[in-house]
């Protein structure tokens, strides 16, 4: 295998009480009371060269 890449719509959402944040899938329904924008992210690895390319995006939120 030459690479294997993951591609995600996510959104960053409150995770306990300490204020953490983790990433879910912007369809689900915890994400749409998230006040952070939704994320578009891109992880490739490679086996030669750079191992781990990670590319984000920012969206803005539009209501539809």
């Amino acid at each position: 295998m030459q690479s294997f890449h993951v591609s995600a719509a996510v959104r960053a959402v409150s995770s306990g009480d300490l204020g953490s944040l983790r990433f879910v899938e912007v369809d689900l329904p915890e994400a749409e009371d998230s006040n952070h924008p939704p994320i578009f992210a891109f992880i490739a690895r490679r086996t030669k060269g750079v191992k781990v390319l990670v590319y984000t995006r920012w969206t803005r939120k539009v209501s539809c």
